[in-house]
């Protein structure tokens, strides 16, 4: 049995453990958040570079099958979209600015949980992201957190009705012919 003694002491060295790792706060939660949300609302090359990591991940099944008409080529599950800032930006500034909202904000010490909603023409889109930030390195206070890794979900049935993408016509067959 444990006596209160080793239990305070346990309690002691675990918080000792994460007195160097800042966890995030309600305000930092929202304003990742809405940074992560103006990415698609609003967006730019040069927010991009301020509210990301160099080394930005994204993993979206979502994306990865819109990107290849809903084919399998060269889409593998589970696959990184994207493996940098670059890359993000690469797609991103081709995409139409859409309406975001986020619905619901959830985090923990170190992840932001957004469910968000585009309410577009045709039909609303909604969907899912799981958002890893980063402690800013280069001590912005405008920006204290960087946006990291993104895991994110959303209904693509919505999004091929809002902007009519071409389903079915693989983008691996049209190198072939060329």
């Amino acid at each position: 049995m444990y006596t209160p003694s080793i239990i305070a002491v346990l309690a002691l060295a675990i918080g000792n453990v994460y007195a160097d790792h800042q966890c995030l706060c309600e305000e930092d939660a929202y304003g990742i958040a809405d940074n992560y949300g103006l990415l698609f609302s609003n967006y730019t090359n040069e927010f991009a570079a301020k509210v990301v990591t160099t080394d930005y991940h994204v993993q979206t099944d979502s994306v990865s099958w819109l990107s290849n008409n809903g084919t399998n080529c060269p889409y593998t599950l589970g696959k990184w979209t994207y493996t940098n800032v670059t890359e993000l930006q690469v797609a991103q500034s081709t995409q139409p600015n859409i309406t975001w909202i986020n619905t619901h904000v959830f985090w923990n010490c170190e992840r932001v949980f957004v469910r968000w909603v585009s309410p577009l023409e045709n039909q609303q889109v909604q969907g899912i992201s799981i958002i890893l930030p980063e402690k800013n390195p280069r001590n912005d206070s405008a920006v204290p957190w960087l946006i990291k890794t993104v895991f994110a979900e959303f209904n693509t049935g919505s999004w091929v009705a809002n902007f009519h993408i071409p389903i079915g016509t693989s983008p691996c067959a049209a190198k072939k012919d060329d």
